[in-house]
């Protein structure tokens, strides 16, 4: 019997690498499975595991500013920045989750690219920062074609997971409570793929890396999207060895948008611009006119935006084009360029374009990465419950903002038109702790946590 118990508590991979699976892991594949790690032997096994061999985790600090709001105070703060006439909230207690009843824009039908770019920095691409320095000229002609957003910020300092996650599920990190990979993925999430697919849209999401780098495969798997990573990805000439890379993935999201007889839901995450940038060849003469040599972050952005231009020809070629909604946005800033201002550190690029249907323009509002699905689900029609902690950009919000985490999510902050707060006094020394700022801050935080930890995991009610 105990022999049995222990092989339950085992990866099966299997009887001649005999180790524990470590519970993240079980979700590679699919929630389902991921559940198994959560049973009662397993949990038990993985325990002595850890007690016999200890391993490192970063523990998931609740700050103890926290403490200083009540739940009643807390979610009363959070009603009031979240709830809307152009929404139905169907569980008070849970104003992230919302379901559309007004519609500001009509995008349905259209396909949509999301390209998220690895530390796509504000300072480096001129149809933000307005300087000159030529490494972007294919995507500065596509955000000059849609809305661009001044004010965006990342809901992370530095992680590519924080992101990629929020983006997908709007779900920021949070301080006091596991993100994806350490235990986020058990919960029952309406990702942004599980809702575009009910919709009928065939949902892709492509990497140029290995699939469990970040766990950001199996969270694309989670949301609802088909996964694809560098061993799917055709070879070509401008990379090293049997490295993948951003010219590759989006060659590849081309062709699955060319055969695909749904409507498209094709999400693309850059690999080329993470360091140590020396995996990719620039064609001589793109290197040449935009005056850069490798290795350097500029010459693997300038990498990305040429193939970010080769697949924009793809799409015209084959007609797509004109007919796709584009998501331009950054994972994270670029961590070795200093930021003046503590929000300087989550301030990334933002733009959504959609050709004959949005008017080319600057919108100068506070916005961040968790206002993206909220955004998708009202200019696609979408009436089915969702969880966020954004809200639509076209919807009007008389004080928008945005919740960011911090120190990897150790601590969280609030940005707004007046300003940006962190919750740790070891950051703003002079500012109450229940300064205005802060004080929302530590309610979403405080809300979302409780939302993350209760209803039985079953943050979509039954039957809806």
């Amino acid at each position: 019997m105990l022999a049995w118990l222990l092989f339950l508590g085992m990866d099966g991979s299997y009887l001649f690498n005999v180790h524990f699976l470590r519970p993240a892991q079980g979700y590679k594949e699919s929630r389902e499975q991921g559940v198994f790690t959560e049973n009662g032997v397993f949990s038990v096994l993985y325990a002595l595991k850890l007690t016999i061999k200890p391993r490192y985790v970063r523990t998931h600090i609740s700050h103890p500013a926290l403490s200083a709001i009540s739940a009643e105070e807390a979610l009363k703060e959070v009603q009031s920045l979240y709830n809307s006439n152009q929404e139905f909230t169907p569980q008070p207690e849970n104003p992230f989750l919302r379901e559309r009843t007004i519609f500001n824009a009509d995008a349905t039908g259209r396909d949509i690219v999301i390209l998220i770019f690895e530390s796509l920095d504000y300072q480096h691409v001129d149809s933000f920062s307005g300087k000159k320095l030529g490494l972007t000229p294919n995507i500065d002609s596509l955000v000059n074609q849609g809305i661009r957003f001044t004010n965006f910020y990342a809901c992370g300092d530095a992680s590519s997971l924080f992101g990629v996650g929020t983006l997908l599920s709007g779900v920021c990190a949070l301080s006091g409570a596991p993100y994806f990979g350490r235990g986020l993925e058990s919960y029952p999430l309406p990702g942004l793929g599980k809702l575009f697919a009910a919709q009928g849209y065939n949902t892709i999401f492509v990497q140029a890396t290995y699939d469990d780098c970040m766990f950001i495969g199996p969270l694309s798997r989670l949301m609802g999207f088909s996964s694809y990573e560098q061993k799917d990805l055709p070879a070509y000439s401008y990379t090293k060895g049997d490295i993948r890379s951003d010219y590759e993935a989006l060659q590849f999201l081309a062709d699955k948008m060319s055969l695909s007889e749904q409507p498209f839901l094709g999400t693309f995450f850059s690999v080329s611009t993470h360091e140590p940038f020396s995996e990719v060849y620039l064609p001589a003469d793109q290197a040449k006119l935009k005056g850069v040599t490798s290795p350097s972050y500029e010459y693997s952005l300038a990498y990305t935006d040429w193939a970010v231009g080769k697949f924009i020809e793809r799409l015209k070629e084959l007609g797509k084009y004109e007919n796709t909604v584009f998501v331009l946005v950054g994972d994270h800033r670029l961590r070795s360029v200093s930021a003046p201002r503590w929000e300087d550190n989550f301030h990334i690029p933002f733009a959504i374009v959609a050709p004959g249907l949005f008017q080319a323009g600057v919108d100068s509002r506070v916005a961040g990465q968790a206002d993206v699905l909220p955004t998708l689900v009202d200019i696609f029609h979408i009436s089915a419950p969702y969880l966020s902690m954004g809200k639509s950009l076209f919807e009007n919000s008389p004080a928008p903002f945005t919740f960011v985490s911090f120190d990897s999510a150790d601590h969280c902050g609030f940005i707004n038109a007046r300003g940006a707060v962190l919750e740790s006094d070891e950051v703003y020394k002079a500012v109450p702790t229940l300064h205005p700022l802060r004080k929302k801050a530590l309610s979403i935080n405080k809300i979302m946590v409780s939302v993350v930890k209760g209803f039985n995991r079953e943050i979509i009610p039954s039957g809806t």
